[in-house]
């Protein structure tokens, strides 16, 4: 791809209105195509809990793609159990009428189950006569591929992060207990002239004027636009609404139609404390508890009790046994926060009682590690998309700049929808 070439110019007023009215639609392959169509956007996320129809809209959206374009596609899986899984949906009914009887049809749409009996084809000459591709990544044939230098076609990829259209966008799927899934576009601001030269994003106000949409006041927030999500149910029919994530310090809101409760993830920096809590360590990591950080997430709960809300509505995460011990110690000495529950990230099952989720996470300069951070992801999605409440997450700021992907650093990232430096310094070296 040519990276000189020039992107066509974004009127923010213009393209305000029109992103609004095209993501008000019925049809979520619509939706898809509308994103990957639109110079605007330059990421794409669906995020999601299992069994709620993700792996299904991106590969029958991935085959649509695949049709609507005189182009080679890519439709890659992770892992060899989530492509099985594939198969056992799609492979035996070959897809109804969308797969044709023989892959060596001009235009095929093929699985990497159909190539297993042929794997003396070269890769070039595969992707000439297929226009989809599908299959996992760990499969020797998509290795071939990967090492190939000159490639001339796009890569949806299921279940995982990768680049869509070489370099615009990327698909990734968290962990979650729902049966709908979410949709987000992160608006590219680099990419208008305007905001480029003064090296800031457009606020809320300047990206969005639309009465369907909750208004910013800038009171708690930096006025960075940030992230665009369609809720999506199971049918694919997106909200009648946009929501918009906004970021203030350690304070993301996702504000939804009034009629709605707010839903907001809120960062509790243990910095801001007069006394710092210290990291406890006693041989392992899996003995990793920290007094400081258990006593405020339990004094969280209580705070929530007071105004008000259930113990039924209050669910408390920690990463490691040690941590879970120490608060429903702690727990059960309070004289108000006996009934609230506590667990792993793996003991949480979402009822719709659930509104509050309080997580302590296990990270420190010594033990280098953001504990079960990647699980615990789940509940906050099913707390903050299917009961719209309130995530309320406890952890040292010092230590976000000090680890990648796998930390929470990075989610912010993803959450205030900047490119993750790995795919940045990717880019610089092409």
């Amino acid at each position: 791809m040519d990276h000189s070439e020039k992107k066509p110019e974004i009127s923010i007023e213009k393209s305000s209105q029109e992103v609004c009215q095209k993501y008000h639609l019925t049809n979520g392959n619509e939706t898809l195509f509308s994103l990957l169509d639109d110079p605007h956007f330059s990421k794409l996320y669906v995020v999601g809990g299992p069994g709620t129809g993700k792996t299904r809209f991106l590969t029958r959206s991935a085959v649509k793609f695949a049709k609507s374009m005189e182009k080679n596609v890519l439709c890659v899986m992770p892992n060899e159990k989530i492509y099985k899984a594939f198969l056992r949906e799609f492979g035996k009914r070959r897809m109804d009428s969308e797969w044709p009887q023989c892959f060596n049809e001009p235009g095929v749409i093929v699985t990497l189950e159909d190539l297993d009996a042929n794997l003396a084809e070269e890769p070039t000459n595969v992707l000439k006569r297929c226009r989809l591709l599908i299959g996992h990544l760990g499969h020797q044939f998509f290795q071939k591929i990967l090492e190939l230098s000159n490639w001339h076609y796009d890569v949806v990829v299921i279940d995982d992060i990768v680049f869509i259209s070489k370099d615009r966008y990327y698909a990734m799927l968290c962990a979650g207990r729902k049966r709908e899934f979410v949709l987000v576009a992160a608006y590219d601001w680099h990419q208008d002239k305007e905001f480029k030269e003064r090296n800031s994003p457009p606020s809320f106000a300047e990206f969005v004027q639309t009465e369907r949409t909750n208004k910013c006041d800038h009171s708690t927030c930096t006025g960075k636009p940030a992230i665009w999500t369609t809720h999506m149910n199971h049918s694919n029919r997106p909200d009648a609404s946009l929501k918009w994530i906004s970021l203030s310090h350690y304070v993301r809101q996702l504000k939804g139609r009034t009629d709605r409760p707010q839903a907001t993830i809120q960062f509790v920096d243990v910095q801001l404390f007069a006394e710092a809590p210290s990291r406890e360590q006693a041989g392992s990591l899996m003995t990793a508890w920290n007094q400081g950080e258990a006593k405020i997430a339990v004094g969280m709960a209580e705070e929530l009790l007071k105004e008000g809300t259930s113990a039924d509505n209050i669910f408390i995460i920690a990463d490691f046994e040690p941590q879970i011990e120490l608060i429903r110690r702690l727990v059960h000495e309070s004289k108000i926060c006996k009934e609230v529950r506590v667990g792993s990230p793996f003991d949480f099952r979402w009822t719709p009682m659930v509104r509050n989720v309080i997580y302590t996470n296990t990270v420190s300069r010594r033990l280098g590690c953001w504990g079960c951070f990647k699980p615990a992801i789940g509940a906050w999605i099913s707390v903050l998309t299917r009961a719209y409440g309130r995530v309320i997450w406890i952890g040292n700021s010092e230590m976000l700049a000090e680890h990648n992907w796998l930390s929470v650093r990075n989610f912010l990232k993803f959450l205030n929808g900047e490119e993750m430096e790995e795919n940045k310094r990717k880019r610089g070296r092409k």
